[in-house]
């Protein structure tokens, strides 16, 4: 890891700055333990008190985790980070659902075209079966819970870790609405017309047809509209 003197301005911020340039440039990885506080202050001429600002500055924001008694290190489950992200943003923002529905929208046609072109067998396994768990839920309740786990599986099959990281951040930013519209939709009369999605879009991924993929969740995305201009 590479730190180098700070001038006496804005110490701790120059610290984070040092300390993030060192992950972008792989200097440090996911799961590297950082240098001790004291070898810090010592690399940058910086106060051990402002060593310590950077870091629970960095551990706040979700880039490094300290554990007591051990240490600080680079953190290594940035899927959750992206997530949070993401929630947060859409609460200091102010946006509109409707902004998110439009993202979300945009995410999904773009996961199911490259699940189209990165499926293997075992993915195709995988959504068959929660296909057949959306089909035989005990209840309107579970099969939505089926259905959020399909999509969430075609985002993952894109092998994109940022759009599946999107996906559930938008989700969860949407709960309890889309809770309630897959609901209303799996146990209203368009149910016929979801089961027919969902098989033309399995099909789509294992034929590798990117097009056909598109296409489908495309007039998915547009049914599922329809329900939450609704509520």
């Amino acid at each position: 890891m590479i730190m180098k003197p700070i001038k006496n301005i804005n110490i701790p911020n120059k610290i984070m700055e040092q300390i993030k340039t060192n992950i972008m440039n792989k200097e440090l990885r996911p799961g590297d333990r950082l240098p001790s506080e004291r070898e810090i202050a010592e690399k940058t001429g910086a106060s051990r008190a402002s060593v310590r600002e950077a870091l629970r500055s960095l551990e706040m924001i979700g880039v490094i985790k300290t554990i007591w008694g051990d240490g600080s290190y680079v953190n290594d489950n940035i899927e959750d980070n992206l997530s949070e992200s993401i929630e947060l943003l859409f609460s200091l923002s102010g946006h509109s659902y409707e902004q998110v529905v439009q993202l979300r929208r945009a995410i999904e046609i773009e996961t199911v075209s490259l699940a189209a072109k990165n499926a293997d067998k075992s993915d195709i396994l995988r959504l068959k079966k929660l296909f057949d768990k959306i089909e035989n839920g005990k209840n309107p309740t579970e099969s939505a819970e089926y259905d959020r786990q399909f999509h969430y599986e075609i985002a993952k099959i894109s092998k994109n870790i940022f759009f599946t990281n999107l996906l559930r951040g938008v989700n969860h930013i949407m709960t309890s609405f889309i809770l309630i519209t897959r609901e209303n939709i799996i146990a209203g009369e368009n149910r016929p017309m979801i089961t027919k999605h969902h098989e033309d879009i399995i099909s789509a991924i294992q034929e590798n047809n990117e097009k056909m993929a598109r296409k489908v969740m495309t007039q998915h995305i547009e049914m599922i509209e329809k329900y939450y201009k609704r509520y």
